[in-house]
């Protein structure tokens, strides 16, 4: 539901911002690179999921049978966020608009807080030491990009540190 609501804020901001000057040949092509990529990831780690015979369902993590460490779960923690957060950007690369790609980011931010790290702290307890394990090895979204947060702000940094240790 988040992933419409952003999208049809997506094409809102499109009709009050000044588009980037990009060809739409340009546009279509980046749009489907990106949704190649955003698909297969996306879709990939459900099928391991439905292998695993565990939840798909982010709402209930508590229900998991198992964590699914194999796969793209080898690479990031949340494969299906970033699929779905690839799947927006190309929204806003074909509607080439900055304020559509600011929303993307709003919503990695607003996943980050209120679904994925409520979802590690269930799973934590659930899988114990394991998963713990897991979540110092694998980045929460991609390597090299480190998310820090306080009550008052969040902040996405993107840095050679990062980029060396693999923190997340």
């Amino acid at each position: 539901m988040l992933a419409i609501f952003v999208t049809c804020l997506m094409w809102l901001s499109s009709s009050v911002t000044t588009p980037f000057n990009l060809p739409f040949e340009y546009r279509l092509a980046l749009a489907f690179a990106i949704a190649a990529i955003g698909t297969s990831i996306d879709i990939t780690p459900k099928l391991s999921f439905a292998r695993a015979s565990t939840t798909v369902n982010p709402i209930k993590p508590a229900c998991a049978s198992s964590f699914v460490s194999g796969g793209f779960y080898r690479f990031t923690r949340n494969p299906t966020y970033l699929g779905c957060s690839l799947q927006l950007l190309v929204w806003a690369a074909y509607l080439c608009n900055p304020l559509a790609l600011v929303l993307v980011v709003v919503f990695v931010l607003y996943t980050t807080r209120f679904q994925i790290r409520p979802e590690e702290r269930v799973l934590s307890e659930r899988f114990g030491a394991e998963y713990v394990a897991y979540l110092k090895q694998v980045p929460r979204w991609v390597r090299g990009m480190a998310m820090h947060s306080s009550r008052k702000r969040f902040a996405v940094r993107f840095d050679s540190a990062s980029l060396r240790s693999g923190s997340a």
